[in-house]
């Protein structure tokens, strides 16, 4: 063996034994993450979904010693930043902030270059996302039974956001359930709670977080929840009412491109686990009822998995397919 074989050898044993030491993972110029990380969020700056991801990136600085920046890029439903994240380098400093149907039906049923799951890697998930029905508090009905009730007698509004989200699904299999037609009323992300307020729409359905100061100051009435119900929300599920909605599961993650270093992976979700259980964010998912749902990248993936099959079959279901 000659002396620059030694040199090579002796080199790739001190990166080794640093990485062993420092817990990183190592890249084509050293141990991974050396530089800033964009966190791309697809939500409206403000949006309940983007409040959550500024926090997880603000953790996320002191556990893996680099900036992380939030970059918001809310066009195509959310399929314009998830095709940004999509397409950028695999080397893990361009991440996403994915929700449910964002990632698994935005891309079956309008005209995106987004490609949906199989374009992505999935990270961590954070949380799950539970979504309410509710109505304004003069309205002649405050429990899910007098709710149905009253659509089976008149045609009632229901404010929402982009078809395909979450909301319209549960929304859309309540109607099958329940043998009901409800008006939709569409609306930009966040903004279909104040007409439940002022009464333009009968209902709305959004995550408890936005309405729950309505419903403290006895503005709206929470009539029922999709899926499981946070601690702390006063309110009887669909399911529990005898509707089944539980298809359609709501959660929010985060996700890079495919092809991911399997090392990068491990190193952003176990740091992301520990952002998760941050008090901060802790205190921010209580308040916002929302559910803590923590998963490393392996177990996140089934998740994504089960939900990209059950989306496929409620596209087809319901006759959305673009």
């Amino acid at each position: 063996m000659n002396s620059k074989q030694t040199v090579g050898l002796a080199g790739a044993s001190a990166l080794a034994i640093s990485m062993a030491l420092t817990g990183c993972s190592a890249g084509a110029d050293g141990p991974f993450p050396d530089d800033t990380i964009t966190l791309v969020v697809p939500y409206p700056a403000g949006a309940a979904p983007d409040a959550g991801a500024r926090i997880i990136a603000k953790q996320l600085e002191p556990e893996l010693d680099v900036s992380v920046v939030v970059e918001n890029n809310e066009a195509g439903a959310s399929t314009v930043g998830m095709h940004e994240v999509a397409e950028s380098d695999p080397d893990g400093y361009t991440l996403g902030w994915g929700a449910s149907t964002g990632v698994t039906v935005q891309p079956r049923i309008i005209d995106t270059p987004f490609e949906g799951v199989d374009a992505l890697t999935p990270i961590a998930q954070v949380n799950a996302v539970p979504n309410v029905l509710y109505s304004n508090a003069d309205k002649d009905w405050e429990t899910i039974d007098e709710f149905i009730a009253a659509a089976k007698k008149e045609t009632l509004t229901v404010g929402l956001p982009q078809p395909g989200s979450a909301q319209h699904l549960q929304v859309a299999m309540l109607e099958q359930e329940a043998d009901i037609d409800l008006e939709e009323v569409h609306f930009d992300a966040g903004k279909m709670v104040l007409p439940a307020v002022n009464g333009t729409t009968d209902s709305s359905v959004s995550q408890p977080g936005p309405a729950a100061q309505y419903v403290d100051n006895g503005e709206l009435n929470f009539i029922g929840a999709f899926g499981e119900v946070p601690k702390g929300l006063k309110v009887k599920s669909f399911d529990d009412a005898g509707f089944d909605t539980s298809a359609m599961a709501s959660w929010e993650g985060v996700f890079g491109p495919k092809d991911m270093p399997d090392d990068v992976v491990t190193t952003l979700s176990d740091a992301i686990g520990t952002a998760v259980q941050s008090d901060e964010y802790q205190k921010f998912i209580k308040e916002a009822y929302g559910i803590p749902a923590s998963l490393p990248a392996d177990e996140f993936a089934r998740v994504v998995q089960k939900t990209d099959e059950a989306g496929a079959a409620i596209v087809d279901d319901l006759g959305l397919e673009q």
